[in-house]
């Protein structure tokens, strides 16, 4: 049910166009940072989407 929980939230915060981190899913989901970083599965995606969120080009002010 965790990995349910941090997966519909990850793309809530996605579509939100929010920060994705493990504060922020858990948060969201309403699950204990613990539960996320103990999910491989999860822990996987956030790295995933961390990684490429820090290579985008930030604009230019």
């Amino acid at each position: 049910m965790h990995v349910k929980k941090g997966g519909e939230a990850i793309q809530r915060l996605i579509r939100a166009n929010e920060n994705v981190n493990f504060n922020s899913i858990a948060e969201e989901a309403g699950v204990a940072k613990a539960t996320l970083y103990n999910n491989p599965e999860i822990r996987e995606k956030i790295g995933l989407l961390r990684k490429r969120n820090s290579q985008m080009p930030t604009p230019n002010n």
